[in-house]
């Protein structure tokens, strides 16, 4: 299941009415930048916290695991939030037990995303809150332009992305393919030109096949195989001939013999 889906389920847990969510948000811009978030939210009502989410998107077991492995990668982007979430495909992925302690979990179930470890307070991201609420009314201005559009294109973008990522690795394997078999045709053909002392080239293919295929059908051999049996064919015509001329000889009558 892509990542794709799993931001699908997000929009529905965190609404474009209450919350601003962005996919691929960085720790910073330019050179500067280093790691990248799956995915934040910010809540856009003072009266419900103005809370920052990060989230981080897994889809195998194995990716799961390095994710935790290198911690810098979450803490980079963590300490813009309020809380950190991992957001995986099913509850064999990993185990809230797993987590860090700083970390909540959610698992997607069908198309809903299910709560099965609260992420808890972070010391939240260094702003006062003159700041968050300014930042919130321009999220909420941004949202009023088709988040649902938002979504869509990136998840158009995710899934261009892992289609170009696919065609050149299937192109790459068939341009091997391609390669080895040339190269074993070479090797074939600077064989047989090692063994026969004939040169191939593209004006002589049809020559040489049809030298190749004389000796294959028994070649000077088989002629001469042929000549003998021709030969001995002739002498057994010619001698028959002979018998009948003298048999044609022997019952002609005798020169000067009178006859009855």
């Amino acid at each position: 299941m892509s990542e794709g889906k799993l931001f699908t389920a997000l929009r529905d847990r965190f609404p474009a009415a209450e919350y601003a969510l962005f996919p691929g948000v960085a720790d910073a811009t330019g050179a500067r930048q280093s790691r990248t978030a799956d995915a934040m939210a910010m809540c856009l009502w003072p009266s419900r916290g103005l809370d920052v989410h990060g989230f981080e998107m897994k889809a195998s077991r194995a990716d799961c695991l390095r994710e935790l492995r290198d911690p810098a990668k979450a803490e980079a982007l963590a300490r813009w939030c309020d809380r950190w979430w991992l957001v995986v495909t099913d509850d064999k992925v990993v185990t809230a037990d797993e987590l860090p302690p700083t970390w909540g979990l959610l698992v997607l179930k069908t198309t809903k995303l299910h709560q099965v470890k609260l992420a808890p307070k972070l010391p939240g991201p260094p702003w006062d809150n003159a700041t968050r609420t300014f930042l919130a009314a321009l999220l909420r201005a941004a949202q009023k332009v088709d988040p649902s559009r938002q979504v869509l294109d990136a998840v158009r973008l995710a899934g261009y992305q892992a289609g170009v990522k696919d065609e050149k690795t299937l192109a790459e394997r068939e341009l091997r393919k391609v390669r080895d078999a040339l190269e074993a045709e070479q090797v074939l053909r600077q064989r047989f030109e090692t063994a026969s002392g004939v040169h191939v080239s593209r004006h002589d293919v049809g020559r040489i096949g049809a030298a190749v295929k004389f000796v294959l059908d028994g070649g000077v051999k088989g002629a001469e195989v042929e000549l003998r049996r021709l030969s001995e064919q002739a002498h057994r015509i010619a001698a028959g001939i002979d018998r009948q001329l003298d048999q044609v000889a022997k019952a002609a009558p005798k020169e000067n013999q009178p006859c009855a």
